[in-house]
């Protein structure tokens, strides 16, 4: 019996001296096969196409060795090249926009100093169904556009969710990774029920009641109708936008703390063991500060990713919002006020339908950035 005491004291003496202390030296953090990295990859490929070269195996490899992943200098340079490119793309719509505006105070007025007011009329509404196509085709293509980059950020977000998921149960607790899970359910279905299939159609028949006001001199019999539908998106989008936030702080607010309790247990009775107490306790922190940071990294990949699969989209609708308000303010002074009223129908338009894809992102970065910031206190 003394024999065998010997044997198991020197086997614990070397696995206390020799072999922990191995386990505890920092070593590169590998990302397991688990966590699906090459789903991801593909399901961000799919979307953005060529438009973004992004991977997120060397964004991950790159942050766990402590290089440089985002510089300030890079982001401006692409956001730049990406402005540039776009405005080069559509600048000559707005110049067809304006010259169709000028056509029109030039046909206005022209009859008014004549004295016929019937050809000016004549002329004007031919002019007004050019303009009222275009603007029908260009808006109809941003809301095609909004309604894809929705149905994106859905594919994305389900192939994001799992991963993410994982590293939160690894790192803080089963309860916090199925609270996140619920949550980005939730939102999900948020975003293709209430955006995508009621707030995206509401905002094509405000601006289809809206042009059409403008046919007449009176401005038509249906501006409060149109007040109304753009009064409800508006308080809509921002009680949505609030009611998310503050549902999923509170949640985060909770589940995080309950996790932290069931792994103090944890952590004081390896603690307790006699012997190797302090030794286990120092390999659990390094382990858990592990799982830490591979979550942080995944969650922030995430973002990353979500803001490229945004981007140019974003900046598709920005552009268009800007060309028309710009348009509307340089056919003001010469151009029938009814010209100058579409004008800034289209842009408004455009910019219900271009928050409404930013809540859309908001919504989904919030839930990332919440979870990853009151998961990281509970080390």
């Amino acid at each position: 019996m003394k024999r065998y005491r010997m044997i198991y004291g020197f086997l614990l003496f070397w696995i206390v001296f020799f072999r922990l202390p191995d386990m505890v030296q920092a070593k590169p953090v590998d990302i397991p096969e688990d966590y699906n990295l090459h789903e991801l990859q593909d399901t961000f490929d799919s979307l953005v196409g060529d438009e973004h070269e992004f991977s997120f195996q060397k964004y991950f490899e790159d942050v766990l060795d402590g290089k440089e992943v985002l510089s300030l200098k890079g982001v401006l340079s692409e956001g730049y090249h990406m402005m540039t490119e776009q405005w080069d793309s559509q600048k000559d719509e707005l110049l067809r926009l304006i010259l169709l505006g000028l056509l029109a105070g030039v046909f206005c007025n022209f009859s008014d100093t004549l004295g016929r007011k019937e050809a000016g009329e004549t002329g004007f509404f031919i002019i007004y169904i050019l303009l009222f196509t275009t603007l029908t085709a260009a808006f109809f293509s941003i809301v095609s556009l909004a309604q894809e980059v929705l149905g994106n950020l859905l594919i994305f977000m389900k192939a994001l969710i799992p991963t993410l998921s994982l590293t939160l149960a690894t790192s803080t607790g089963t309860a916090t990774s199925m609270g996140f899970y619920q949550i980005s359910l939730i939102l999900m279905a948020v975003v293709e029920f209430a955006l995508l299939n009621i707030m995206i159609p509401a905002v094509s028949i405000y601006f289809m009641i809206a042009l059409a006001n403008q046919l007449t001199h009176d401005n038509g019999r249906f501006t409060k109708l149109a007040d109304l539908i753009h009064t409800f998106l508006r308080w809509s989008m921002k009680t949505l936008l609030a009611f998310i936030i503050g549902f999923q702080g509170v949640q985060m607010l909770l589940l995080p703390v309950m996790d932290q309790v069931k792994r103090s247990v944890v952590m004081k009775t390896a603690g307790g063991i006699p012997g190797i107490g302090n030794t286990m306790k120092a390999v659990t922190e390094t382990v858990l500060g592990s799982t830490i940071l591979l979550k942080s990294v995944v969650g922030v990949g995430g973002i990353i990713g979500l803001i490229l699969v945004c981007a140019y989209p974003l900046l598709k609708i920005f552009l268009f919002m800007i060309m028309y308000r710009i348009s509307a303010a340089v056919v003001q002074p010469i151009s029938d006020k009814r010209i100058v009223q579409s004008l800034h129908i289209a842009s408004e338009s455009g910019r219900l339908i271009l928050n409404i894809v930013f809540i859309s992102l908001l919504l989904f970065l919030f839930s990332i950035v919440i979870v990853i910031g009151m998961t990281n206190r509970t080390l």
